[in-house]
């Protein structure tokens, strides 16, 4: 999979945006989608957005630092 600077996501957060990318979660349309996601994991539906928009967030902020 992919790596991100390793201090930027926890491990797990890489994993899971790795497994969402692979299992074409960002694909327009979605391959799968974030009920099926959470299923695989074997966590809610809630729990799994939650940690995909801190994942985003994270994200974000170190690409608008970065470039600004």
């Amino acid at each position: 999979g992919y790596a991100i600077k390793p201090t930027l996501l926890t491990q797990r957060q890489n994993e899971i945006l790795n497994i969402a990318y692979k299992n074409g979660y960002f694909n327009i349309p979605r391959k799968i989608s974030l009920t099926e996601f959470a299923n695989n994991l074997n966590i809610s539906k809630s729990a799994l957005s939650e940690t995909l928009r801190r994942i985003f967030k994270r994200l974000s902020d170190n690409y608008l630092k970065s470039n600004n």
